[in-house]
């Protein structure tokens, strides 16, 4: 009971996952495949009707023309991309669903060949397990009990002579329905758990370098705001790169310990955060080395780094701190289809500008 109600209580973070499945690329396959699954139940209603003695009423040959033809298009809109916002996804949800079950009841002429193909709802079952979360889920499985039940029941009472065919058939139905959809989303909540540390810095809760690309990646929109055209005017928001690095971090380590380190890593951290606040992306690097990209402005991008420089002396340890900063921005936007590219460069040059702040004397801002 106790394993039930912690599945039950779980929550999914739909962006989280979707995030997840871009930044593997072996993953970005998942939308193509969708796409193609929903032309494959296209396939499905016209064999339906290529069949003749299942669709036999006016009603049903409509209804399964009019899905078939649905899906033609659904299925164009996932393999183009992008991936759907989650009220789209629910959309998706409803329709396929709400899709699967007209068909499969517009055909209740001949139930028990119709219920084998109430599994198909457990497709979607699988979906709602990988994106969604156990409420989504309960309320789909309902509603493909229910649907099977219907076409069950039409069974037993049109053609008693086929019970035994219509319990085995709706037996191997409730399998699908239930197992591979359950399973899949208890390997998923597992999965995540884990996975979250491959975008996470363990040690202060920024994200880690892969975690820094991924949350670029996936900004279409909010993190490039204030570029027009691809051109940046002097003084609008631009994208903005600042690497910071802890001045004689290592001097800190060996007279203090690691565990003080620690605390200098963890408190430089909260202030990297609370200077440049989401949506800006921030990011530990790799031992004392951070990062963060945002839009702002150039001189609003400056008084910020300097602010942190200040903010960080601060900070209430044992031993004084400082960082070196560097930043960089973006001349021009960056092109979607090698995003990664110009943010690798751009984070480059705020890298050189910050080991000039590191030449010029410390605890200073270079701007490149």
């Amino acid at each position: 009971m106790k394993s039930l109600i912690q599945w039950w209580s779980q929550s999914i973070d739909y962006d989280w996952i979707v995030d997840y499945f871009r930044s593997a690329p072996g993953l970005r396959i998942a939308r193509v495949l969708i796409g193609a699954m929903c032309w494959m139940y296209g396939l499905v209603c016209v064999s339906v009707l290529s069949a003749g003695d299942l669709a036999t009423t006016t009603l049903g040959r409509i209804v399964v023309v009019m899905a078939a033809a649905s899906t033609l298009a659904v299925g164009a809109l996932w393999v183009r991309g992008p991936w759907p916002a989650w009220a789209l996804s629910v959309a998706f949800i409803v329709y396929a669903d709400v899709g699967v079950a007209a068909v499969l009841l517009a055909l209740v002429e001949d139930p028990v060949k119709v219920l084998p193909c109430s599994a198909l709802l457990g497709v979607v079952g699988s979906y709602i397990a990988a994106f969604h979360g156990p409420k989504a889920l309960l309320i789909h499985q309902v509603w493909a009990f229910a649907v099977s039940l219907r076409l069950y029941l039409a069974a037993l009472f049109t053609a008693p002579e086929d019970t035994a065919h219509a319990n085995a058939y709706f037996v191997v139905v409730l399998l699908v329905l239930f197992a591979a959809p359950v399973l899949t989303q208890t390997l998923i909540l597992l999965l995540r758990r884990d996975a979250t540390n491959a975008f996470y810095d363990s040690l202060t809760g920024l994200r880690n370098r892969r975690g820094l690309f991924t949350a670029i990646e996936s900004s279409t929109g909010g993190l490039y705001f204030g570029i027009e055209d691809g051109v940046v005017v002097t003084e609008s928001a631009i994208l903005t790169a600042v690497m910071i690095d802890l001045d004689d971090f290592k001097e800190i380590n060996d007279r203090h310990g690691h565990g003080h380190g620690d605390e200098v890593i963890r408190l430089t951290a909260e202030r990297i955060a609370s200077v440049f606040p989401a949506p800006a992306v921030t990011a530990r690097l790799g031992g004392e080395e951070f990062a963060a990209v945002f839009v702002m402005t150039r001189g609003a991008s400056v008084s910020a780094a300097e602010r942190l420089c200040e903010v960080v002396r601060q900070a209430s340890v044992r031993t004084p701190i400082s960082v070196s900063v560097g930043v960089a921005h973006l001349g021009r936007s960056p092109d979607p289809n090698n995003r990664q590219s110009a943010v690798n460069a751009l984070l480059a040059r705020a890298d050189a500008a910050m080991y000039e702040a590191k030449r010029r004397g410390k605890n200073q801002v270079v701007v490149y």
